[in-house]
């Protein structure tokens, strides 16, 4: 996932998210297909929630899909490369 296209969402990327609701933020990291681990904010790219944001720029306000059906809003505010574990120990270490 080297050199990321940063200007919107794609895979490899980390997305910070403001809930419109209530101004909470949250962040989802982008990856492969089976790349997974929800508990920690990172997604596969097929997932319902990846596919809503895949090509989005900072600044949209989108809808993502929730598990009750009813999607909630949200804002892009930032888009950065996703850090890979194995490269943040690197870096830590």
């Amino acid at each position: 996932f080297e050199n990321a296209d940063t200007g919107r969402v794609s895979i490899g990327t980390t997305v910070l998210l403001k809930k419109a609701e209530s101004g909470e933020s949250e962040t989802y990291t982008l990856l492969g297909a089976w790349d997974s681990d929800p508990e920690n904010g990172v997604l596969s790219y097929l997932t319902a929630i990846g596919q809503a944001l895949l090509g989005h720029q900072p600044g949209e306000a989108i809808d993502l899909p929730t598990e009750h059906g009813t999607p909630r809003r949200v804002e892009i505010v930032e888009i950065k490369p996703a850090q890979i574990a194995s490269e943040a120990a690197a870096v830590e270490g």
